[in-house]
């Protein structure tokens, strides 16, 4: 009887299957309850109970199914960031931030670089996160809210940092001034008599704020 030793084309091959909370739960010597109890982090699972399920989960290499981990806990656990330029040492700074903040309550997050301002990448931007299922975005720095056509997905929380304060968005930004004046003080206090103020890129948001000649910003 002849054989077919042709190689089947991508299309046929089987797709690759995850283990299943029903595989987890085999392994560890519990319920699916249990595993779902871990999976989305509930406090109603004993230490010795909870390191199980986690080992199988490792050795068996189980992704939670995200989705019907929000239907359970009404969240994702993830959050998006937009930012335009990570290389500049402020943005860079404020996604630490972000990413220390997301860790501490138990997020991870979704990093999504754009490299044009303009209204068509940051649309694209958003419609890329909102696909990998994120609770909510941060735009850092985004002149683009400038734009009055731009409009976000109202359904997606966003928070802008380091943006311009009269948008509708809820925003987080550094005190300008304040640290100004701090520095400035500091340096007069080491016997400087003279600080000079080199001003930063004329579209920064924080260079517009920065404080001027004898007065407030």
């Amino acid at each position: 009887m002849a054989t077919d030793n042709r190689t089947r084309s991508p299309r046929s091959r089987p797709a690759r299957q995850w283990p299943s909370m029903a595989d987890v739960a085999t392994m560890a010597g519990v319920s699916s309850q249990t595993v779902s109890r871990v999976a989305n982090n509930r406090e109603n699972v004993d230490s010795a109970t909870r390191e199980k399920v986690l080992s199988a989960m490792q050795a068996l290499g189980y992704r939670p199914n995200t989705a019907a981990r929000a239907l359970v806990t009404g969240r994702f656990g993830a959050l998006g960031v937009v930012s335009f330029d990570v290389s500049a040492h402020g943005n860079a700074r404020t996604l630490g931030a972000i990413a220390d903040a997301a860790r501490e309550a138990d997020f991870s997050v979704n990093f999504m670089g754009v490299r044009a301002q303009t209204e068509a990448a940051v649309r694209h931007a958003f419609q890329h996160l909102m696909l990998q299922s994120v609770d909510g975005i941060v735009l850092v720095e985004s002149q683009m809210l400038d734009t009055p056509s731009l409009r976000l997905p109202p359904s997606m929380p966003v928070v802008v940092a380091d943006g311009d304060t009269g948008h509708e968005y809820p925003h987080v930004d550094f005190d300008q001034a304040h640290g100004s004046r701090g520095v400035v003080s500091h340096l007069l206090g080491l016997g400087h008599r003279t600080v000079w103020h080199l001003a930063g890129p004329p579209d920064s948001f924080a260079a517009r704020r920065a404080p001027r000649p004898g007065g407030e910003p």
